[in-house]
């Protein structure tokens, strides 16, 4: 009997933890990742090169080319059963440029410098930054080149050639703009 209720009452635990988790990532929208438009060929020695900065040219012709600024923030956060981390991106350089008032024509060009990689946790940036994730030593950029900006039901939804341990992949994900 002793057996019974304790084994009644370690289920009741379990049952108890299980109906208290959630899922902390119900309810964000997810990136989608497609086939690259264009084809790596980077080794672990080459890195991307850095884009041209944004040319200013008269309006009518080119539009408004937003150069990223030290405003700017390149953020993440990671979700996991226990709870999430927040880390970004120190360093980068990119631009966006808007031809006339056309938000789905612009194009977005942004380079990372991955040893920047920053996190809430100390242990965790090392982590990032090592062998098993994004390999800065090997990998020290990472880029972004859009293809598409289109609109979606809660704002738009952009497309883009990522670049990432020198791999490229076509990704999708919503963005307010």
């Amino acid at each position: 009997m002793r057996h019974v209720l304790m084994s009644l009452c370690l289920f009741g635990c379990v049952a108890a933890v299980l109906a208290g988790c959630s899922d902390p990532t119900e309810g964000i929208s997810e990136a989608q990742v497609n086939a690259p438009t264009q084809t790596a060929s980077a080794t672990p020695a080459e890195t991307e090169p850095t884009p041209e900065p944004a040319e200013t040219a008269p309006a009518e012709s080119v539009g408004t080319a937003y150069t990223l600024t030290d405003e700017t923030v390149i953020g993440f956060e990671g979700y996991k059963v226990t709870g999430s981390h927040i880390g970004g991106f120190g360093k980068f350089d990119g631009a966006v440029t808007v031809p006339g008032t056309e938000i789905e024509a612009a194009t977005i060009e942004v380079t990372i410098d991955m040893t920047s990689t920053y996190s809430d946790d100390s242990g965790l940036t090392t982590k990032l930054k090592g062998p098993d994730f994004f390999d800065v030593e090997q990998f020290p950029q990472a880029s972004f080149v859009s293809t598409a900006i289109a609109p979606a039901e809660d704002g738009y939804t952009v497309s883009g050639d990522l670049t990432l341990h020198g791999v490229t992949q076509n990704i999708s994900f919503p963005a307010s703009i």
